[in-house]
């Protein structure tokens, strides 16, 4: 078997280093926080340094001595019909996948990665209970996982391969790039993802002019001064949507930088990212489903985000253990858009029109009424004898009218939302897949094909089977945690239409 590169510990070196100081900063700063500010001194502060660099240089040997023996106890070997890899020091661990159960193959490459020109290959077999992470993980050099894609490829497609081919930038280019993701396209993405904190902050604008208006009339603060606030106040709300905008147009930038999506045959290539680079391989038929998602603001201005379903294929973030359990596909793009860029890309996926809806409208909003409406008066009458034991009548009816109009918007939004949610709610079925309808504010368009669907459950109740309406649960294989959807109140005689679909 051959070990991981060499380069994997002076990469580690590295991060072991920040890994180290971030340790001793985090555990100085709790250190110190339990002293009051009259006892911290310059005798303390020596202290704490000098613990504290004591600290980072153990931490810093220990995790050194690790990757050391992490190298020496790791390696990997790619025979005729598997891949094996053995990595792991205290805990050790073997995987073995054979080539025709690979569902997802991708390399990642963070700021010290490409320092050292290495990547980190990571093999899926498609297994949904460990599918937020790749059973096996190989540590290599760029070039050398180059190779091993190719050559992992090859054999999946039952062709020759030669050891010294290699994807080169030139191939890249020649394959179609089917999606941009241009600079207007991140503007618009930063805005839209903006929006609801604009929003937010804006209201907190509006608060912060009317208690100054308030303070004026009752003549509290002067014109000058009220003029000087409101200005104050102004500045800040376009300083801090700034600072959010600007935020957001940074993530988008350093998220999805050289955004590039390829099918080449029967292969699907996603590749993006610029301090974390990523490359998703995988085959066309592991595909699941597809998730075309509208947020309230996208929906206003026309825009989607489509998102695939992929064993092995998720979203990145920070902690391996807790990933968003679906891909990206098309960050964003205009809703006209969607069916023609499917079309060249999964054309097999394009959503059906819907075909029927929700019939009844009760099930959406009865229970959550019922609750919004006892939490109410519960804290209504609580807040009313209270206040009116410690203060006056009339602070104690101010009070009460203040939180039956906060109730009042609340359960005008919940409203808005099961309203939307009903009015969403729906179904398509032809003979080879389902488009499902769903959600409120945000609403979600599921396509499933036929095959990956591995059960239906109906459900109802006794008043709903009198009316002919009865509820489905789909369940289909993909990602753990995301693999069933409930349709609500279909007509039966429709919603039945669902069991013909399940295969045994």
């Amino acid at each position: 078997m051959k070990r991981f590169t060499k380069k994997l510990i002076f990469s580690r070196l590295i991060s072991n280093f920040f890994v180290s100081i971030f340790v001793t900063f985090s555990l100085s700063m709790i250190f110190l926080s339990e002293f009051e500010e009259a006892e911290i001194n310059e005798e303390l502060i020596k202290v704490t340094v000098l613990i504290g660099g004591l600290l980072s240089i153990f931490v810093y040997i220990v995790l050194t001595i690790y990757s050391i023996f992490y190298y020496k106890t790791s390696a990997y070997e790619l025979t005729e019909k598997e891949i094996i890899c053995r990595r792991g020091f205290i805990f050790k661990k073997k995987s073995i996948i054979e080539y025709k159960k690979i569902h997802a193959i991708s390399s990642k490459q963070n700021i010290i990665d490409k320092i050292f020109k290495i990547s980190t290959l990571k093999i899926d077999s498609g297994s949904t209970n460990t599918a937020h992470l790749a059973e096996i993980q190989i540590i290599e050099k760029e070039e050398v996982v180059t190779k091993l894609i190719n050559r992992i490829k090859a054999i999946q497609n039952d062709q020759f391969y030669e050891e010294s081919s290699i994807i080169t930038e030139n191939k890249e280019i020649e394959i179609k790039n089917i999606y941009n993701f241009n600079s207007k396209l991140k503007v618009i993405y930063s805005l839209l993802n903006s929006m609801g904190s604009f929003i937010i902050f804006f209201v907190m604008l509006a608060i912060s002019v009317a208690i100054i208006i308030v303070l004026h009339l009752t003549s509290r603060l002067d014109l000058p001064m009220s003029i000087f606030y409101l200005i104050l106040a102004v500045l800040a709300y376009l300083v801090i949507s700034a600072l959010n905008f600007g935020i957001a147009m940074l993530t988008s930038i350093l998220k999805y930088y050289n955004f590039k999506l390829y099918r080449d045959n029967n292969n699907i290539e996603i590749n993006y990212g610029l301090i974390n680079i990523t490359k998703n391989t995988f085959k066309y038929d592991r595909i699941k489903a597809i998730r075309i998602e509208q947020g309230i603001f996208k929906r206003i201005f026309g825009y989607v985000t489509v998102k695939i379903e992929v064993i092995g294929y998720t979203e990145l973030s920070k902690d391996e253990n807790n990933r968003q359990q679906v891909g990206v596909l098309i960050p964003l793009c205009k809703k006209s858009d969607v069916n023609k860029i499917l079309n060249e890309f999964l054309p097999n996926y394009i959503p059906l029109e819907k075909q029927f809806g929700s019939k009844m409208f009760k099930p959406y909003y009865s229970l959550g009424t019922l609750l919004s409406i006892i939490i109410f008066l519960v804290i209504s009458l609580i807040s009313f004898v209270f206040i009116n034991y410690y203060s006056s009548t009339t602070n104690a009816f101010i009070t009460v009218l203040v939180l039956g109009l906060l109730c009042l918007l609340i359960l005008g939004i919940m409203f808005i939302e099961w309203r939307l949610e009903y009015k969403n709610q729906g179904l398509a079925i032809d003979n080879n897949k389902i488009t499902i309808y769903k959600g409120g504010f945000t609403k979600q368009i599921i396509v499933i094909y036929k095959k990956h669907i591995i059960g239906i459950d109906s459900e109802t109740t006794h008043y709903r089977m009198k009316k002919g309406i009865c509820s489905y649960r789909i369940h289909f294989k993909t990602n753990s945690f995301t693999n069933t959807i409930f349709v609500k109140c279909l007509n039966k005689i429709d919603g039945d239409r669902l069991l013909q679909l399940r295969i045994y």
